[in-house]
């Protein structure tokens, strides 16, 4: 028993942390398949303040990451070090990405730019609370160098069938040809109850993760001297 239940425990730890990346793989071919062909085509942002968007969002991304980074690293609290960051993102990310397919309408293109960079930004903020802090736990769960190569494989698993995933649903349900709309992408209204089902798979995804490893923060390995993020 004392070996099934060993076993039992490493699988579930395995499912639980390798189930976080769901949520990297829907919001990653979500907004690489879909949205700009939302903002672009269906919506009709011009190329240039759609494209303007997501490097505004992607520069950001730059600044937050070694940030959160930093954060994650130095935080003293009753969770530890990462699962704070990582309970934290669940409900914003889930939030700011169903609103960054749901624009309001009348906004006129300065209205659309605006809010397609000021959610794209939230979106992907949040996803560096949860990202970089559940990546970085990977050195902390096990000693062991084939393990964590392990770990980081199932992790590659699940990202993959959830990119997957979420790629055939909305082809074939939300996008799916139809007698009004020869290619569905056209219909817009379409984007809601797609960016729904993506959010709640996101969100999901995080707080099976971070449920799933809470036990393991006691046992989680601290370093003896966290460096502070500077620019230097």
């Amino acid at each position: 028993w004392a070996i099934l239940r060993a076993f039992s425990e490493q699988l579930g730890m395995r499912l639980a942390y390798g189930s976080a990346s769901i949520s990297e793989g829907v919001k990653n071919t979500a907004l690489n398949t879909f949205l700009l062909f939302y903002y672009n085509v269906v919506l009709g942002l011009s190329g240039t303040l759609s494209g303007a968007a997501i490097l505004l969002a992607l520069l950001v991304d730059a600044v937050t990451d070694p940030l959160v980074g930093s954060l994650s690293d130095n935080l003293h609290s009753r969770w530890g070090r990462r699962h704070p960051f990582m309970y934290a993102s669940a409900l914003p990310m889930g939030v700011s990405f169903w609103l960054l397919f749901n624009p309001p309408q009348g906004l006129g293109s300065t209205g659309l730019f605006v809010w397609f960079v000021s959610f794209a930004v939230l979106v992907r903020i949040a996803m560096a609370l949860y990202s970089i802090p559940s990546n970085s736990m990977v050195a902390e769960l096990t000693p062991s160098y084939d393990e964590r190569t392990s770990l980081v494989s199932w992790r590659f698993f699940f990202g993959w069938a959830g990119g997957i995933t979420i790629a055939q649903v909305g082809y074939r349900v939300f996008f799916a040809s139809r007698p009004d709309f020869s290619d569905g992408r056209l219909d817009a209204a379409a984007y809601g109850g797609f960016a729904l089902v993506c959010a709640i798979m996101i969100v999901l995804a995080i707080l099976v993760c971070s449920l799933g490893t809470h036990r393991l923060i006691p046992s989680l390995k601290q370093p003896p001297n966290p460096t502070p993020f500077t620019l230097n």
